[in-house]
């Protein structure tokens, strides 16, 4: 089952963040609740967890760039 994962709510106000740090790669296995990004937004930082254990698909995200609350940043195959 291939999940998506999505840039999760940040708070009232808040609907664009960057990404500042990656924590996995394409073909990692991961477990649920791991950290997969850290994402950075008015001045608060922010940490993306693995909604459940499998292994990373696609990144569809970089370093850098800016993302929107909802934006899919990378699939899991469960």
């Amino acid at each position: 089952m291939n999940i998506e994962v999505k840039v999760p709510y940040l708070g009232a106000g808040i609907e664009k963040a960057r990404v500042t740090f990656i924590y996995c790669e394409p073909g990692d296995t991961v477990k649920q609740d791991a950290d997969l990004f850290e994402l950075t937004a008015d001045k608060a930082a922010f940490n993306v967890p693995s909604p459940c254990s499998g292994r990373i698909g696609e990144l569809k995200v970089s370093c850098g760039d800016t993302v929107s609350v909802g934006d899919v940043i990378c699939s899991i195959l469960a």
